[in-house]
């Protein structure tokens, strides 16, 4: 390789580039720039890491003010970079000094065909050489390295891990993602034995997985939402939801029974809502491959018989039973069969053509209207017969507290009576107890009288003079 520094080996340069210069006309700039410098340099120089060998004599200037010519790298060309199909990386220089970065690999083809693997970090000389960066494949811990040998082989890496594409070995290598799997999630894996048996195991979440070389996951392919669907319209078609994992907890689907016909010809679109839950995985994967288009066969048979048992009044009168699964036996008998709960279908409406839901419409609306005039007539019924008995109510407690004023007032006045008659009573009482005393206290005198003597006749007498008139009759 060249030396890092020039003194000493310029001669064995000039004879390097004197022996190819027949050959390989365009390292004759390389030669002649050197030969015009004398040997007796003594500054070191490093080579810019990435040039062409045509423009290596315009890798160096000459400083004016330095009498010493240091030689100083300037402007270097460089090329676009090219992607190979296999991954390995073209790198458009194909002479002179090569740097390989630390951690990166190069893989250059000699002339004879063979391969030379140069590992960073080192610098390499190309002469006319094809060389090519070789990629490095990295995987997360939720990712693994799915490689494909040259003798066929393939081998699985989980991660985290890193490789280096080897295109002696290695065909292809790709990143992808590991399977995951949440809580009540499942995964159907099959295995290859090797002596022509397959086996197939379920892998329940939550768990990570990673599979191996022989083994492969089941890619469930069942009917689903059509996307090109009218607005509202929930119709299904087949093959439209592509998945690995499957979920186990309870779901439900929309489905909008199309067409169907009553007795009198009617045409409905019946909508319902199914509630369903997956309980036998296994017995689901030997009986059907599509369980979806199952249940909407299954509910669309149920639908068709009920509406076409009925005309179109009785089924507005009968839609409630489509709220129960005694009126869907197909899609009961069918869903336990392969391994599905169904616990619940709700009727969620339906649709009739233009003209019949135009008439609908107008008849719900004129019975609605009568219903909303039958309601505000009652109310105002209602308002009055209210109005009325409160007025009645009224009148009613104005006669009770006018009687309730009456007897009150009659109360009073007989209170008032009976207190002056007592206390007329009481007042003649005490009036015969005063007399009586004063009689008493009268005898008691005249007793005192009587007692001393005094005649009884002549005190009278003299006490009633004054009132008495004497009348003398001669």
């Amino acid at each position: 390789c060249i030396p890092s520094c020039f003194p000493g080996c310029i001669f064995q340069i000039q004879l390097l580039a004197a022996m190819l210069r027949p050959f390989l006309p365009c390292l004759s700039s390389f030669s002649l720039s050197l030969l015009r410098y004398p040997s007796s340099l003594t500054s070191p120089f490093s080579p810019p890491p990435s040039f062409t060998p045509l423009s290596f004599s315009r890798c160096f200037s000459v400083s004016p003010q330095n009498k010493s010519r240091h030689y100083t790298p300037t402007q270097y060309q460089t090329e676009p970079k090219t992607q190979q199909s296999n991954g390995l990386e073209l790198i458009p220089k194909r002479w002179g000094l090569l740097t390989v970065p630390d951690g990166e690999r190069v893989i250059i083809w000699e002339r004879d065909g063979s391969l030379r693997t140069t590992i960073g970090p080192q610098r390499v000389i190309l002469l006319g050489n094809k060389a090519e960066k070789v990629p490095l494949f990295i995987a997360s811990p939720s990712e693994y390295l799915a490689v494909q040998c040259r003798d066929g082989q393939k081998k699985i890496i989980p991660g985290p891990t890193s490789l280096h594409f080897d295109p002696l070995t290695h065909q292809d290598i790709q990143v992808q993602d590991s399977l995951t799997l949440n809580s009540h999630e499942a995964m159907v894996m099959y295995k290859d034995s090797g002596d022509g048996n397959v086996s197939r195991h379920i892998v329940y979440g939550p768990a990570v997985c990673v599979p191996q070389s022989n083994e492969w996951a089941h890619q469930f392919v069942w009917t689903g939402k059509d996307h090109n669907a009218p607005p509202l319209v929930n119709r299904k078609t087949p093959g439209s939801l592509v998945f690995h994992a499957i979920r186990l907890v309870p779901d439900q689907m929309y489905f909008d029974v199309e067409g169907t016909r009553t007795a009198d010809d009617a045409l409905l679109d019946v909508r319902l809502m199914i509630f369903y839950q997956i309980t036998d995985l296994d017995l689901m994967m030997d009986r059907t491959q599509d369980p979806l288009s199952e249940l909407i066969n299954s509910v669309t048979a149920d639908v068709m018989s009920f509406v076409n048992a009925n005309n179109f009044e009785n089924f507005k009168e009968n839609s409630n039973a489509l709220n129960t699964l005694d009126a869907f036996p197909h899609l009961t008998s069918r869903s336990k069969s392969i391994g599905i709960d169904v616990s619940k279908v709700v009727f969620r409406g339906y649709v009739s053509a233009n003209s019949l839901q135009q008439m609908h419409d107008e008849s719900i609306e004129t019975r609605t209207k009568l219903k909303l005039q039958q309601e505000t007539e009652l109310v105002e019924q209602e308002l009055a017969d209210v109005k009325q008995g409160r007025i009645h109510r009224r009148d009613h407690e104005d006669r009770l507290e006018a009687q309730r004023t009456q007897n009150h007032k009659l109360e009073m006045e007989e209170k008032f009576r009976q207190a002056a008659l007592k206390a007329t009573q009481e007042e003649h009482e005490q009036q015969v107890l005063q007399r009586k005393e004063l009689q008493k206290l009268e005898l008691s005198y005249f007793d005192n009288l009587r007692g001393i003597g005094v005649d009884m006749t002549k005190y009278f007498v003299s006490q009633n003079e004054k009132n008495v008139k004497v009348v003398r009759v001669d």
